[in-house]
């Protein structure tokens, strides 16, 4: 029969450049690239009279492409100015985002700009015009690409040229763009940037010195305002903290470095959200256990109350206060209080609690996040308007990210740059700065006396609002019998796990639980002697416990969680007199590792490879028995192999303690 004409739909596009499948490698001196296959859509045929094209297929040809996956510092940086042209278009982007976890911005300077002589800037060719007083240079096309990569870091990281007072980085770009490239974008670029950082130097020392907005006698309390007015200014707080995190500072390699004494100003951006986030978690607690005197139903009021504004949270996208308002209500100290919840309608908490829930690593949170971005993406398409702005829960991504630092190694054959791993982690920065530009999206007015209110409000410590919790509904009456759905929330309170990791001493003086590329998570000591059901009031919060590697996360098939494969990711804690904290550390164990050589590998994790492995025993942390605070725990023997001694589970959680009396473990 005829064939009619078909139409090429605008929405759906074929992915021009899809990779087919792998070719192989080519091996360079100091680099190494992986050739792929890949599909790329022909030009469009001729048209007809009627500028219909003649053919109504859409047409491929196959081609191949070098991508790099391991290189030196100078190759790497040379690969950045023709990485596009050899068809790796995601590599800047990926670079510019994880370099500082290898280089710094300096280094990367000194080796892509060329030296600038006094008269011929080497590479550029002489003055052919003159305007506006500046000389106009003809580019030759390596220079354009540079002023390319150059245009692209200014835009898209200004951060990196943060450097007060001088910002040596940035005047060093201006130098080389005044002789060489004047009147470009990216000089341009560059002076706004100093002008910028003039200005936020001046903010920074406004901000220093103002005296706080208010007093104590004026603040009033935080419940006392509407429901949407609670909403809508903790969001406005997210999503500045949000904006200003600075997607390096969630790389893995840099965020776990926070827990060591010397790096406990590492990550600041990120950790004024885990600061934000226990704040809220803090003013929940306090609110509902503060007041002695309340009744029941005054009690159950201010749950529904906080579940009002949490469904309203969820409204504005602002997912980060939505789970700390989550994460109080599902802590121990609430939990218990079962004649309270009684008297709560409690449908819509169980709806906005299914959002967060640990099952297939928090699959619910994932898919929301995805399809909100989708939908806002064809919404934009269709009318040229901005993505809804959307506060994610930040602790997801650094976990994700953790988890892939511990994953893959930094180097591979040769000592070259592992850059494989940093595409991976560039993908996820790329989503954080995604969802950072959203948020500009929000219009929303500060009420100065709803801060006041927030930062005046009261505060309870862990055992505070733990003993309080007794006193309002003595154990007896309010024995571990509250609905299933509020036990498994609180799983992970109740076992003292929370991902995101903090640093001890840094909130309060309190040992911090979390993690979030981006980790190792702080645990309370669980001795069945002497229980307490934690509370996030003091600790640094974060996502729930992982079950298994991050779902977005392409990790090495070689890597698994499931029973039967050849590796497997799991956690081990410390529990000793060591200064270190007790926190977790993730690490990878083949069907090859014995039970010392995991135990080394924990110690050399928890900064103590001067210790002995025959001085420590390994456990595995088994079963629910969390209501009763109790863990069972299972010995895994020192000449086993671990792999196989371990029961299988799905959360790999281990613990490593001190021999008594250093005699080897049973084996």
């Amino acid at each position: 029969g005829e064939h009619k004409r078909g139409k090429d739909f605008g929405f759906f596009p074929a992915s021009p450049q899809t990779p087919l499948q792998q070719w192989g490698e080519e091996v360079e001196d100091g680099v190494i690239y992986s050739i792929v296959l890949q599909r790329v859509r022909k030009e469009r045929l001729s048209k007809d009279d009627h500028g219909t094209p003649e053919c109504s297929f859409v047409q491929y040809r196959t081609c191949k492409r070098r991508v790099l996956r391991a290189a030196t510092l100078p190759r790497l940086v040379d690969w950045l100015v023709t990485a596009n042209a050899e068809g790796d278009l995601d590599y800047m982007s990926s670079f510019l985002a994880t370099y500082q976890a290898f280089a710094t911005p300096v280094q990367v300077l000194e080796l892509l700009l060329p030296p600038l002589g006094p008269d011929n800037p080497r590479g550029w060719e002489h003055p052919i015009e003159r305007g506006k007083g500046r000389s106009r240079l003809h580019l030759s096309s390596g220079c354009r690409k540079v002023l390319h990569v150059l245009e692209f870091w200014l835009q898209h990281h200004p951060e990196d040229f943060w450097e007060p007072p001088k910002h040596p980085s940035l005047q060093k770009v201006l130098h080389f763009l005044y002789q060489s490239a004047p009147d470009s974008q990216a000089c341009a670029l560059a002076e706004e940037l100093l002008q910028a950082h003039k200005e936020g130097e001046k903010e920074e020392h406004r901000r220093g010195t103002a005296e706080a907005v208010g007093s104590y006698e004026e603040a009033l309390a935080l419940l006392s305002f509407p429901v949407d007015e609670v909403a809508e200014q903790l969001t406005l707080i997210d999503a500045d903290l949000f904006r200003a995190v600075r997607p390096f500072h969630c790389l893995g390699c840099v965020w776990s470095q926070r827990v060591k004494k010397e790096n406990q100003h590492v990550s600041p951006s990120v950790r004024a959200t885990v600061a934000q986030f226990n704040a809220v978690t803090s003013c929940v607690i306090a609110s509902v256990l503060g007041d002695l005197t309340l009744r029941t139903a005054q009690r159950a009021h201010l749950l529904e109350k906080w579940i009002a504004i949490a469904q309203r949270c969820r409204a504005l996208r602002n997912f980060s206060s939505l789970h700390a308002i989550l994460s109080a209500l599902q802590s121990n100290s609430i939990y218990r209080l079962k004649r309270t919840w009684a008297a709560v309608n409690s449908s819509i908490f169980r709806k906005l609690s299914q959002i967060f829930s640990e099952d297939n690593n928090h699959l619910n949170c994932r898919e929301i996040l995805l399809q909100v971005k989708k939908k806002e993406l064809y919404k934009e398409l269709a009318q040229s308007r901005h993505s809804a702005p959307t506060i994610p829960y930040l602790g997801t991504f650094l976990t994700d990210l953790i988890m892939l630092d511990t994953a893959l190694p930094d180097f591979v054959e040769g000592n070259l740059i592992n850059f494989e791993k940093r595409r991976k982690e560039g993908a996820i920065l790329s989503q954080i700065q995604q969802l950072q530009e959203s948020c500009k999206g929000y219009n929303i007015c500060p009420n100065p006396s709803f801060h006041v209110a927030f930062h005046h409000q009261q505060q309870l410590s862990e055992e505070q609002s733990y003993r309080i919790s007794r006193v309002i509904e003595p154990p007896a009456d309010s024995c571990p019998s509250s609905p299933k759905l509020y036990r498994s929330l609180t799983k992970r309170f109740s076992s003292g796990r929370i991902i995101w990791e903090g640093c001890a001493n840094w909130v309060g003086g309190q040992t911090g639980n979390g993690c979030c590329k981006h980790v190792e998570v702080i645990t309370h000591n669980l001795s069945p002697a002497s229980f307490c059901p934690p509370s996030p009031v003091k600790n640094l919060p974060v996502s729930q416990p992982r079950t298994r590697p991050p779902v977005a996360l392409p990790l090495p098939s070689s890597t698994s969680t499931e029973r039967g494969t050849e590796s497997r990711i799991i956690r081990v804690s410390m529990n000793s007199e060591h200064g270190s904290g007790n926190c977790y550390r993730s690490i990878v164990i083949t069907s090859q590792d014995r039970t010392t050589a995991v135990v080394q590998r924990a110690l050399q994790k928890h900064n103590l490879e001067g210790d002995s492995p025959q001085s420590y025993q390994l456990l595995q942390l088994l079963g629910d028995g969390r209501s009763n605070g109790v863990i069972a725990k299972l010995l895994i023997p020192d000449n086993a192999n671990a792999f196989y001694a371990m029961k299988p589970t799905d959360l790999h959680d281990f613990l490593l303690c001190p021999k008594k009396g250093g005699t080897s473990s049973p084996g």
